[in-house]
């Protein structure tokens, strides 16, 4: 994303029509918008707080990254909670390697799977596959970054895969 966002100021620069490259450039809530995270998903804006990106940073420093049980500090801690869902050239959640070892790492939203993989600025592994016929064809990246409350997000899934499996169970007995 952070090369797409270069090209678009590049290309802005360049641009033969100075007044409107300027008009982009001189107002960064155009650039810099909750846009840019909708490969995401819907975004919510009301978070139940006011959100404050300035001092988002100085936040995130300060406070002590979770070890255990982080979906719930991601779904409850308002500073989480705004750093899954900020998503601008200052805050890029980037699906990389975070383990060397594929042993024991399960998936933070869903624990189904094993990861190496997840998201690099929140630091948490995160499934970057979607599942078969569950979460409408979104990774469990994507659903933690475009849920307010990952807990409840995590019983819809379980309650999708669970009426999945009765409907396979009952596919099957029907056909004896």
């Amino acid at each position: 994303m952070d090369f797409n966002y270069n090209l678009a100021l590049a290309l802005l620069r360049s641009a033969e029509n100075k007044t409107l490259g300027n008009m982009f450039l001189d107002n960064p809530i155009i650039i810099d918008s909750s846009t840019i995270g909708k490969n995401y998903g819907e975004i919510p804006v009301d978070l139940g707080f006011n959100r404050r990106p300035e001092t988002l940073q100085e936040r995130i420093s300060d406070i002590k990254w979770p070890l255990w049980f982080r979906l719930k500090h991601f779904s409850k801690n308002s500073t989480l909670v705004e750093l899954r869902l900020t998503h601008n050239s200052n805050f890029q959640h980037n699906i990389k390697q975070l383990t060397k070892n594929h042993g024991k790492n399960h998936c933070v939203f869903c624990y189904d799977r094993q990861t190496s993989y997840g998201c690099g600025l929140c630091n948490v592994l995160l499934c970057r596959q979607s599942k078969r016929g569950v979460s409408e064809g979104k990774s469990c990246f994507k659903i933690c970054h475009s849920s307010l409350d990952l807990v409840k997000a995590r019983e819809t899934i379980w309650h999708q895969r669970e009426k999945r499996q009765q409907l396979l169970i009952a596919q099957l007995s029907s056909r004896k």
